[in-house]
């Protein structure tokens, strides 16, 4: 059997600048490697995009196949059954084992299959390896159908249970664009659409039609180098891993692929999810080790019995509360394979206008009941002159324990019920502070500047396994890490984590060593450099509710609203502060503004000024708890290791986290107030088009953290120079700047009295209070500007 690894080129910066997060001793979302985009910044070409996931998922790479067994179990009796059937032999004859070395096994095949010079399908030699990729998709394709129609034949005589899912599983040669839906749209995906070259669904695809990634099983991808096998197979994942699934709306915890290498013939299964990519070793198909592999494989995939085990979240099909808000429209998704992929959807008990909206069928079989019953209400207003309403006005919310009626009595004059909303927020996060995570939630529900909580954070447990929906299942015990993977970026990160005291050596270091690296960029003899024992990062599929939708703040109508959203998702951040946490991740996509603006308590342990605006109804909130941390906790200010999104991080954090990558250190509520300020710069680059602003969103969009930080500072000096000579400044940001200039220099105060007591911490002279009063202080200047901006800035942009 071989065990060959495939080998990995050598990367570009860009992408062994980001290897880190994939590692097992990460926290949090892998910003600086992530392949999700900000909003307003394109998503990269394809070319890019293979190079971003091979970054993101570098070091993420895991080997066992008892993979196999875990997810995909067959019946002894239906494998024996394919493996020993005449029918295979017929169709797929291997060589004698001293003739294997030519890698061309036969394959049932006709060089002409239509008109009149068709001829009988006969058993020809596979293509060449050198035939090109096309070549190989018509065998190939024969050779899994077989098996596929092998492994039914096999269910229906030994009266096994039929798989649910994939009953009418078939491989088709696709080859040309899957197209996007509005909901990989909205992911922030990349609009150049890709090509799988085989797929698996259950409906045979001719060459003219179109599918979606929610219609796709299993992608197969065929190239004649690993490394491109795997990174192209994960931008396929990615896409994945974001659609939902056609009809029922189910969302995908994993997903599946096939990666053939046309030039030695080798096979391998890879299971790409939230904690990286388990694959199996990969095997000879002109092998009899290797058919038996591919047999295990089909048959395995075939007998998949429900849509939990083809890796579908169905956890929603038993909440009752969510089977009362059957329709859905994402709000925000972090697009990503690797990481907390956080998604945050609405659910309506009514269609969405103007929108394709996903329906939730609990059993699939209900989707077209309920959808007519929808099409034939209505509401009959008792005015003769005025129109019936629509049917998507109406309010059709499912009872418990009922179902809708066929033909529903009209209700006559009766007003429409306004639709009821709900949020719900799904993430894979760390166990590491999933406590401290809900207890926040629970502490802060409903106060000024946050959402009202219905389910605090928690776990999801599967619904078949008396177990939680994490990816520990997903890496069984005996995986061992790909090491030929590794970035030597990523390499050195983990010597980091296993001897701390390595990076003071650094400028010790040999420059012969670096001669001793092979061409692609990996460690010459990585087995003896890394333990493949090291335990991988496990991820919890976690689900919060809430009562407050949120909608996303790049769709703000005005400056003025703008200001607001942010001063009062400032005063939610305090909130979270005066409870005793800290949030940690200010970001874009955790500041939003309120669906319908609502009354809340009143504040009054900042200021009066505070006091009166809290009075009025709230228009913006701050959802994220993520990173929810204790900022005192029996003693100085905890020390973690840094936490954000990268285009919003603090410049102060962001320097630290260029010194060190291991470093633990205090991150304080100063570092997330000067947060608020990046999202304020990002929106105006989106919503004001100028030369400047352009540039802007190009340097929000850099990933390499030491050229972002870079970047970043020069946007603050721009600022800066502005704000002391208006003339300078471009007419469209005028303004703005007056406020900005403002926001930048109190920052800076902020860094430094962040620093200041980061260094009383070291020398045991912090208190409680006074980091308490020190960051009040700076939370009253920075929601004076917030409140004073929003006074003087127009309603409209």
């Amino acid at each position: 059997m071989s065990h060959t690894l495939p080998q990995t080129p050598r990367k570009s910066a860009a992408a062994q600048s980001a290897a880190l997060a994939a590692l097992s001793f990460s926290s949090g979302t892998p910003i600086g490697s992530s392949s999700s985009n900000p909003p307003g910044i394109e998503p990269p070409l394809q070319e890019v995009m293979l190079n971003v996931l091979a970054a993101e998922l570098d070091g993420a790479y895991w080997i066992s196949d008892t993979i196999l067994d875990t997810l995909f179990p067959v019946d002894q009796r239906i494998y024996d059954g394919v493996r020993n059937s005449p029918e295979l032999k017929r169709v797929y004859s291997l060589q004698p084992e001293h003739l294997q070395a030519t890698r061309r096994p036969s394959i049932m095949q006709s060089t002409a299959t239509t008109g009149p010079n068709s001829l009988p399908a006969t058993l020809q030699a596979w293509p060449a390896t050198k035939a090109g990729e096309r070549a190989h998709y018509p065998p190939l394709r024969t050779l899994i159908n077989t098996i596929l129609e092998l492994t039914a034949a096999q269910i229906r005589r030994t009266r096994l249970p039929e798989s649910q899912v994939l009953g009418k599983l078939v491989c088709s040669v696709y080859d040309r664009q899957v197209q996007a839906s509005s909901h990989t749209k909205i992911s922030g995906l990349s609009q150049n659409l890709l090509k799988p070259d085989l797929i698996l669904c259950t409906r045979a695809v001719a060459p003219t039609d179109t599918c979606y990634w929610g219609d796709l099983d299993v992608v197969i991808e065929v190239k004649e180098h690993w490394p491109i096998l795997f990174n192209q197979a994960a931008t396929y994942a990615r896409c994945m891993l974001a659609e939902p699934r056609a009809k029922s709306g189910h969302r995908r915890r994993f997903c599946i692929a096939l990666l053939f290498n046309h030039d030695d013939m080798h096979l391998t299964l890879a299971v790409y999810h939230r904690s990286g990519c388990t694959r199996t070793f990969e095997m000879p198909i002109y092998t009899e080790a290797g058919l038996d592999r591919l047999v295990r494989i089909i048959a395995g995939i075939r007998s998949i019995p429900d849509l939990e085990d083809l890796g579908y979240d169905v956890s929603s099909d038993t909440n009752p509360l969510l089977k009362d808000f059957p329709y859905s429209k994402t709000l925000f998704y972090r697009s990503s394979v690797l990481g907390r992929a956080t998604r945050v959807d609405e659910r309506s008990d009514v269609p969405y206008e103007g929108t394709q909206s996903v329906l939730h069928s609990f059993y699939e079989r209900d989707a077209e009941e309920l959808t007519d019953a929808l099409k034939k209400t209505t509401i009959r207003d008792p005015e003769p002159e005025r129109q019936p309403e629509t049917a998507a006005r109406r309010s059709t919310r499912i009872q418990k324990g009922k179902t809708v009626p066929n033909n529903p009595v009209p209700d006559r004059g009766l007003a429409p019920r306004e639709p009821q909303y709900i949020a719900i927020k799904r993430s894979w996060a760390t166990d590491r502070h999933l406590a401290e995570e809900a207890a926040c939630l629970k502490a802060v529900t409903g106060m000024f500047g946050l959402p009202v909580v219905l389910e605090a954070t928690r776990k999801i447990p599967l619904l078949k396994r008396r177990r939680y929906d994490s990816t520990q299942h997903l890496i069984p015990s005996d995986a061992i890490r790909d090491l030929i993977r590794y970035s030597k970026e990523a390499q050195k990160l983990v010597q980091l984590t296993l001897y701390p005291n390595a990076e003071d050596d650094e400028d010790n270091e040999n420059e012969d060593e670096e001669e001793e690296d092979g061409e692609d960029g990996q460690a010459s003899n990585p087995d003896t450099e890394i333990d493949p024992t090291i335990a991988p990062e496990v991820r919890f599929h976690t689900q919060a509710i809430f009562a407050t939708i949120g909608l996303p703040i790049e769709n703000v109508k005005s400056p003025k609203v703008l200001f607001i959203v942010i001063a009062h998702a400032t005063v939610g951040h305090w909130n979270i502060f005066s409870e005793g946490y800290l949030q940690r991740d200010v970001s874009i996509g955790n500041v939003m503004i309120l669906k319908r603006p609502e009354p809340r308590k009143v504040v009054t342990n900042l200021d009066s000024k505070v006091a009166m605006e809290t009075q009025k109804p709230c228009q913006g909130m701050l959802i994220d708890a993520d990173h929810v941390i204790r900022w005192w906790n029996r003693g100085p200010v905890r020390s973690e290791r840094r936490s954000g999104t990268i285009p919003y991080m603090s410049l102060r954090l962001l320097k630290k986290w260029i010194y060190s990558e291991s470093a633990m250190f205090p991150h304080s509520a100063l570092d997330d107030l000067e947060s608020f300020i990046w999202i304020i710069v990002h929106i105006l680059a989106v919503r004001v088009p100028t030369v400047e602003t352009a540039r802007w969103l190009q340097n929000l969009g850099i990933q390499d953290k030491e050229s972002h930080r870079y970047t970043r500072k020069g946007m603050a000096g721009d600022i800066i120079d502005w704000y002391e000579d208006l003339a300078t400044c471009p007419r469209p940001l005028q303004p703005f700047v007056p406020f900005l200039g403002r926001l930048i220099l109190l920052s800076n105060d902020g860094a430094k009295a962040a620093t200041h007591m980061e260094n009383m911490g070291a020398r045991g002279q912090l208190t409680k209070e006074h980091v308490y009063e020190r960051c009040r202080d700076f939370y009253l200047k920075y929601l004076a500007i917030f409140f004073e901006a929003s006074e003087a800035l127009p309603d409209t942009w």
